[in-house]
């Protein structure tokens, strides 16, 4: 999960937020998408210290979020992250899509595709949520509550990763994303994760959320 699934969501929202308009209008060149990465990057820091979050990430480049800087491969931030940075990185970037995401349908401005981008996003925070307060408060024990919150959102969040993968093979979507590269890689860990409720039933479930 940390650095499979939620590198990828990660990656993809950070280009995502450096593509489109959502910050600093559409992007125009590299240097202006470096320039957009950077005004994100500033707003993560602010984020960490306003949580107090230790396991930070030290920096954000392009050539982190895209291999070799090719815009043409998909996004993905596992090689340069740990595990608990790509926990606490999913949160500040929460944050960062809630201060300027038009993802409120009754906002004049509202735009489908932020808002798509951000419920897949929000559900990953979620379900770290649960599984974090669950190590720390009793020991992987999930109640049949938290288990059902959990199943919820990996559904939501898969369900609506589809669909930006699927608009993003299609060339569905804004305007700009026809110049985009691939988005949201579909993988087998994908389905793992959609059983990972079931096996936390079996065994605890810090022992098979990442493989």
């Amino acid at each position: 999960l940390d650095l499979g699934i939620a590198s990828n969501i990660n990656a993809n929202v950070l280009m995502y937020m450096v593509e489109s308009d959502m910050i600093g209008g559409l992007r125009t060149t590299h240097k202006h998408m470096e320039v957009k990465l950077d005004m994100i990057w500033r707003e993560i820091q602010g984020a960490y210290k306003e949580e107090g979050t230790k396991n930070q990430v030290g920096n954000l480049t392009l050539q982190m979020i895209v291999p070799e800087g090719k815009m043409s491969g998909y996004p993905c931030l596992s090689s340069h992250i740990k595990g608990d940075q790509t926990r606490s990185l999913t949160h500040a970037l929460v944050k960062v899509i809630e201060r300027h995401g038009r993802v409120d349908p009754a906002h004049a401005r509202y735009s489908e595709h932020d808002h798509e981008v951000f419920v897949v996003l929000k559900n990953l925070a979620m379900l770290y949520e649960i599984i974090m307060k669950n190590m720390i408060e009793v020991n992987g024990r999930y109640s049949a509550q938290d288990l059902h919150d959990m199943t919820n959102a990996i559904q939501n969040g898969a369900i609506m990763y589809k669909r930006l993968a699927h608009k993003s093979m299609a060339g569905e979507g804004p305007p700009w994303m026809a110049k985009a590269g691939p988005r949201w890689k579909i993988t087998s860990k994908h389905h793992h994760v959609l059983h990972m409720c079931e096996e936390a039933r079996l065994q605890c479930l810090h022992m098979a959320w990442c493989y």
